[in-house]
């Protein structure tokens, strides 16, 4: 039932987040800056959502003691989320949502890859600028579940990395974007995209992978990642007024269909796994040692 549950909360999160790209593209071509738009993003969820949140949630309860190395970590994260994002939005901005999440869908790979080269995770399961945000996504992802187990407080976690994001997000901002109207915000899809941007791509986003990571691993998280391109092809034709092509359709049914593939085949080896232990469970009771001996002098 739990796994039910992380992954009802994956998929809401990829449909948000492509949503979200969507609002993005759509500003994007009212003439919003990508880079502006990241930071906005993240400052609007630090101060809006993350530190009230953080404020709220540990009213009643302590927290963890903060050490220098952990701080020392959770910035290296946040560069990794802010070459990620500044990739990413860049991609988008070039070509479409549909594209970017097509090419995000190299994430599985790459996170295998890096968690089998850093030995410190668990596997178990076994165009230009949006491929680097895929390989990015995927050194984000094990680098999060290294900190998220060393330090198991998701939501500090996730409002310190955002806070390390805006303010590298913005110096990326100051050197790559010369037009100082492009820091001015305007009250109609810019500030839709910003204000959804950052509660769903940027909050809700950071925290549910910061917490999935935690109880599934880097790997089950980065499996999700193709499921984007579904959500990105129906909510592109239908809001951004893209042309739906055939292999648009078959891709996605492709997807779709390896995607709950290989979420059946995860339970089912769930599944034997724990018959094996319950087995060996049996096996290793008091009373089968009695059983083998009383077998043996028997045969005697």
């Amino acid at each position: 039932m739990w796994s039910v549950g992380v992954t009802a909360v994956m998929v809401a999160v990829e449909c948000l987040e492509v949503g979200s790209s969507t609002l993005n593209k759509a500003a994007m071509n009212k003439g919003t800056s990508d880079f502006v738009l990241i930071v906005y993003s993240n400052a609007f969820a630090a101060i809006f959502i993350l530190l009230p949140s953080t404020f709220i949630y540990y009213r009643n309860r302590t927290r963890p003691p903060l050490t220098v190395s952990i701080i020392c970590k959770i910035f290296g994260l946040g560069l990794i989320s802010c070459c990620v994002q500044t990739c990413l939005y860049v991609g988008i901005g070039y070509s479409s949502p549909t594209l970017s999440s097509a090419i995000v869908d190299l994430t599985p790979a790459f996170t295998f890859i890096l968690a089998l080269i850093s030995r410190g995770i668990d596997c178990d399961f076994v165009q230009g600028a949006s491929t680097s945000s895929s390989f990015f996504l995927s050194l984000l992802y094990i680098v999060q579940t290294s900190i998220i187990r060393e330090y198991p407080e998701e939501l500090m976690a996730t409002f310190i990395c955002c806070v390390f994001v805006t303010i590298q997000s913005t110096v990326v901002a100051l050197i790559a974007e010369r037009n100082p109207n492009s820091w001015r915000l305007k009250p109609d899809m810019e500030l839709i995209a910003i204000g959804c941007s950052a509660f769903f791509a940027v909050a809700l986003r950071s925290l549910a992978h910061t917490w999935a990571c935690h109880k599934k691993g880097p790997v089950y998280v980065s499996m999700y990642k193709p499921l984007g391109i579904v959500f990105a092809i129906i909510m592109g034709v239908t809001l951004l007024g893209d042309t739906l092509y055939l292999g648009s359709v078959v891709g996605a049914t492709i997807v779709a269909f390896g995607f709950y593939s290989v979420i059946w085949g995860q339970s089912e080896e769930e599944k034997m796994i724990d018959d094996k232990d319950i087995d060996s469970l049996k096996s290793s009771s008091p009373k089968a040692p009695l059983l083998q001996t009383k077998s043996i002098f028997c045969r005697n």
